[in-house]
Formats: C-alpha cells, structure tokens, sequence
C-alpha cells in the first residue's frame, strides 16, 4: 500500500508540474535589433523590458537573431541587483518545450565556497564597481552542452557565449546581458517549435554564525562560568558553513523563436 501510495503522489506531482509549463505563456519573440554589443549597456533594448514575470517582478527581454539568444534583465531592485552580481542568472533551456533543465548558461559563476554577504546592501558606488568586475574578470558556467567546457570560461571564450553586466549612475539600473549561439543547442528542425525557459536569481550565500554553546548550570563555580562565557565569546565569532541570505527567484515559460533573415 505504501508503495502504491508513494506512487500515486509522484504521478500527481508530475502531472502538476506538466500542467504548470503547458500553461505557461508562450512568448512570441521579436527580433533583436541590428548591431548588439552585449556590453551592459540596454541602449539597443530601449528603456523598457519586453517582458515581466508578475509573480517576481523580474523584467526581462528574450530576443534573437539568425546567431544568437539573448537575455537582458534589467533592474532597480536592490535584493535582485545582490543576486545578480552575488550569485548570478541562471538561464535554463530545454528545446523540446519540457520543464527540464537541457542546458543552463550561468553568470556571473561562483564558487560554492564563496562568501557573497558583500554583494548584500551596497552603495552605488559599489554595485558600479562590482558589475565592471564582472564583466571584466567574471566566469561564466555552462551545463550540456555537447560541444562546450563545462569548466568556468571567461567571457571571451571559444564558444562565442557572451554575458555582460552595466550599471547606469544616473538611473539606478543594474543591466544584464547575455548571448547564446543558437548553433550550440544542435536544435536543427526544433528551430521552429517551442522552447521551454527558465530564468533563476540563485540565491546570495553567506557565512552562518555558529550556534552558542548551552548555557552552564547554576551552582557551578565563578572560574567555571569565565570559563564558559569566554568559551561561548570565542564561539560566536567563529562561522560554520554557508547559507542563503536571499531567497532563490524562478520562473518557467515558453517561447517560440523570431523568424530572421
């Protein structure tokens, strides 16, 4: 019966999570306009997004070319402007229209090991300082693709995948850009059918503070309690692992690539 059971709801939940793709919107994409530069700069983009997911807030533009996917996110919101610049964008793409994670291009790429509090709270100065970091020094990762490095590639690399990121001083706006090659998906005759995507501000990581030690009984002697408390002082400025200091932000959609010539 158990089995049975267990069954039943892995079958629900994947018949929820069918439902939850096939109904998404179906984004009719237009052509992006001559001449992009992916350099962090949306002057190609126009001051508004094409797209925005009401459920988080991300605005976005999903656009092509006879060569290129691109992405361009563009925001004035200080927890998304941490994640991007912390953690990165994930951009997830499966070409047979499933909610399946085929191929994922992430930027700026992290370590799991690193410490991404800073990127929580900065000043303008900073977030300007840090996206031309990024884009100057930042990795980019990409996962199965037959005929790409899985290793952490710079942005100028063999692959022709590019990512940038900008921020404009007078408007506030944290821009990202990023281009795909469509040659790199093998999509062939799937050119012209829908693709699924998903769009994925990872989660910014910090150190967590370790848990006080248990509070000592009382009746212990008065060295005993020094003891204790420079135990626990010394304890507490130590770190034990990493957590999430933002939440992680997705959505799913679907898209059918712009007719070009």
């Amino acid at each position: 019966m158990k089995k049975i059971y267990t069954y039943f709801v892995c079958a629900v939940v994947a018949q929820l999570c069918s439902t939850c793709i096939c109904n998404a919107q179906t984004l009719d994409l237009k052509p992006a306009p001559a001449g992009v530069t992916v350099d962090g700069n949306a002057k190609e983009w126009g001051d508004n997004m094409s797209y925005t997911d009401t459920k988080t807030k991300i605005s976005y533009t999903l656009a092509n070319d006879k060569e290129n996917l691109y992405l361009v996110v563009k925001t004035k919101d200080a927890t998304q402007i941490s994640s991007m610049l912390g953690a990165g964008i994930s951009l997830s793409i499966d070409t047979k229209g499933r909610k399946k994670n085929t191929y994922i291009v992430t930027y700026p790429a992290s370590l799991a090991t690193t410490d991404q509090s800073r990127y929580v709270g900065m000043r303008p100065q900073m977030i300007k300082s840090n996206a031309d970091n990024a884009t100057k020094y930042g990795k980019i990762h990409a996962e199965g693709f037959k005929d790409v490095s899985e290793e952490p590639m710079p942005t100028l690399n063999p692959y022709a995948i590019q990512a940038a990121i900008g921020y404009d001083d007078a408007s506030g706006y944290l821009v990202y850009e990023e281009a795909i090659p469509l040659a790199i998906f093998h999509a062939g005759d799937l050119l012209t059918k829908e693709w699924a995507f998903n769009i994925k501000l990872n989660p910014v990581q910090g150190k967590a503070k370790a848990a006080p030690p248990a509070k000592l009984d009382e009746g212990k002697k008065a060295g005993a309690k020094d003891a204790g408390r420079s135990a626990f002082e010394a304890q507490s400025n130590q770190t034990v692992g990493l957590e999430d200091i933002t939440e992680e932000v997705d959505f799913w959609g679907k898209f059918t690539l712009a007719k070009t010539q």
